[in-house]
């Protein structure tokens, strides 16, 4: 039968896997520290600590087998300092796993910085390269720009270059035209004459020529007058075609249209141009800058659907002026329609609003036909053109009654001279009933007062208009102010009242005067 192992044996045991770890371990103290190394340390680290623990256990046990054995101080002397060594092995072997694991560490957090600032490198470089491809991008579009405007100013420079050439040649044919039929007219008048010469006898003696044919009489049209453009979008057509036509397409340098073009803008449309410098070349950008503000097609269609949009409506029937002004208007905006492209037939829902806007009197005409469709545009137009020329020819065609007397008597209708043609001309009233014993002074042609007149009162007879002969006060005529005074001075200097023929009858008394004196 064996004994059981003593404590000595069995530390001997744990003494050699003890030396076995702490060789192993030493084995990693020049090697570079990973992930592999450092789990192979954990490891023997952790065997390590659990075989020392076995070893101080046995150890102990050796030392009281000693003290029973009445063992020598020599003898635990021995033991301690073997006991000593080995702790200071397994210190000196976990030392080097502590030491390798704090490199793994240290070296693990160097990488995560060093990727951090990779990472914040790649993203920093990331953001320049998108910043310098979007500056890329914006030099591109900013450089195709240029170049669109500056094949658009070359376009504008050839279209108008084309224009000026063909109106060059217009003329120049125009020209050659009138020379022609002045060359086939004087041959004519030649061949006539020469006719009549020989019809007349065989001549009349060397000095009976030819006579030079009159020239041809040309008529000096008035100048043209272009209307300021001040902004109105609605009025950029108009403005365009006048300054087309009278500047644009004519052979003056670039430089003094643009100073022309400068003239004619105010306002909005004045600011448009007013940084650009009086060059040529600017006279093509500031057009092409004014065709692209003031003539788009969509903005034109969007401000006439906005006047149709906000009609005026009207009141009073018998004001025709507003509605010929209504119809006319409504009439323009929908023929600028029509050239912008946009059919009358899309114009459903502008009828209702037209209705809606005339006056009640010419609603109810309206609804008195069955086979009136508010959604026919073109049929609420021609009622409408009706109903004004109706109200017109009814204004023109209605007298002028006198008021009804507040006292319930009718008036009685004061006898008169008959008026001259002199003093229809200067406008004189004529004379009242011969019991008046004073005459009132009255405007030419001005209407009897609108109130306070007594029933006992004459009332003035009323003469045709002084300035168009019909049957109104003058003050009401319709002809415009310059007409009225072109007609007004004409009459003037042809009547016998007038200040010149008064002058010349007051020289021409003192001189017969004179000679009276001097007989």
């Amino acid at each position: 039968m064996t004994g059981r192992p003593t404590n000595a044996a069995s530390r001997s045991g744990i003494k050699s896997h003890v030396t076995k770890w702490i060789n192993k371990i030493k084995d990693y103290e020049n090697v570079s520290a990973d992930l592999t190394i450092r789990n192979i340390l954990l490891g023997a680290e952790q065997n390590l600590r659990g075989n020392f623990t076995k070893f101080v256990k046995l150890s102990n046990g050796v030392v009281n087998d000693m003290e029973r054995d009445n063992a020598t101080q020599e003898d635990f002397d021995r033991e301690t300092e073997h006991q000593i060594k080995v702790e200071e092995e397994v210190s000196e072997a976990l030392v080097i796993v502590k030491i390798k694991i704090d490199q793994y560490e240290k070296q693990q957090e160097e990488e995560k910085r060093e990727a951090s600032e990779k990472s914040i490198a790649t993203l920093l470089g990331m953001t320049q390269k998108a910043a310098e491809i979007a500056r890329q991008h914006d030099k591109i579009a900013a450089d195709a720009q240029r170049e669109r405007d500056r094949l658009e100013a070359e376009a504008i420079r050839d279209q108008d270059r084309l224009d000026r050439q063909q109106e060059v040649q217009a003329q120049n044919d125009l020209i050659q035209q009138l020379i022609n039929a002045q060359t086939a007219a004087t041959t004519a008048a030649a061949t006539a004459a020469a006719a009549a010469a020989a019809g007349a006898g065989g001549g009349g003696g060397a000095g009976a020529g030819v006579a030079n044919p009159a020239p041809p009489q040309t008529t000096k049209l008035p100048k043209r007058q272009i209307k300021p453009f001040k902004g109105d979008i609605l009025e950029w057509t108009p403005f365009w075609e006048s300054y087309n036509a009278a500047v644009h397409q004519s052979t003056i340098p670039d430089v003094e249209k643009f100073g022309y073009l400068r003239d004619y803008l105010k306002g909005e449309a004045q600011l448009c141009v007013e940084n650009l410098e009086l060059t040529d070349a600017n006279y093509a950008v500031a057009i092409a800058t004014l065709r692209r503000t003031y003539g788009n097609q969509d903005v034109l269609i969007d401000a006439h659907m906005n006047k149709l949009d906000s009609l005026t409506q009207i009141k009073d029937a018998s004001d025709t002026s507003a509605l010929r002004c209504f119809q006319l208007s409504i009439q323009s905006h929908i023929n600028a329609l029509v050239n912008l492209g946009i059919p009358k037939t899309s114009h459903g829902g502008l009828g209702s609003r037209i209705l809606r806007a005339i006056p009640h009197k010419l609603q109810t005409e309206w609804s008195k036909s069955a086979t009136n469709k508010v959604t026919d545009i073109d049929h609420v137009l021609t009622f409408l053109q009706e109903q004004v020329e109706a109200a017109e020819r009814l204004s023109r065609l209605k007298p002028q009654t006198p008021k009804a007397q507040t006292n319930g008597q009718v008036a009685k209708t004061p006898s008169t001279t008959q008026a001259t043609a002199s003093q229809l001309n200067v406008g004189v009233v004529s004379k009242t009933t011969p019991n008046s014993k004073s005459k009132t002074k009255k405007r030419m042609g001005s209407p009897p007062p609108k109130g306070g007149a007594s029933a006992t009162a004459p009332r003035k007879t009323m003469l045709p208009c002084v300035f168009c002969k019909e049957m109104h006060w003058a003050t009401n005529c319709s002809m415009e102010l310059k007409d009225k005074r072109n007609e007004s001075s004409t009459k003037t200097k042809n009547s016998p009242y007038s200040l010149e023929k008064i002058n010349s009858t007051k020289s021409y008394s003192t001189s017969q005067r004179k000679s009276v004196r001097v007989v």
